[in-house]
């Protein structure tokens, strides 16, 4: 995990709160709807940890199973999708 949030500071992201993209919550919105507001919001600031968490688990799936084709399929599914 901590290698995900040291990937999230080299790609410019910081830790401060006065840097947490609020617009984000607003996308799509046509009135004010807190709770849907602060899930966006969550959705946005850690879509990219989460993705990368679970990539991680998948390649070590994949690593660590007998089968091997599931490891091919793993391999054209991030060279296909760039993941």
């Amino acid at each position: 995990m901590s290698l995900t949030l040291v990937c999230c500071n080299f790609q410019g992201n910081s830790n401060s709160l006065s840097t947490v993209d609020i617009a984000a919550g607003y996308i799509g919105l046509e009135s004010y709807r807190p709770t849907l507001i602060g899930l966006l919001m969550c959705l946005n600031t850690y879509a990219g940890p989460i993705y990368w968490l679970f990539a991680l688990q998948s390649l070590l799936a994949a690593l660590y199973s007998n089968d091997t084709t599931q490891y091919v399929a793993w391999q054209i599914a991030h060279i296909l999708f760039h993941i």
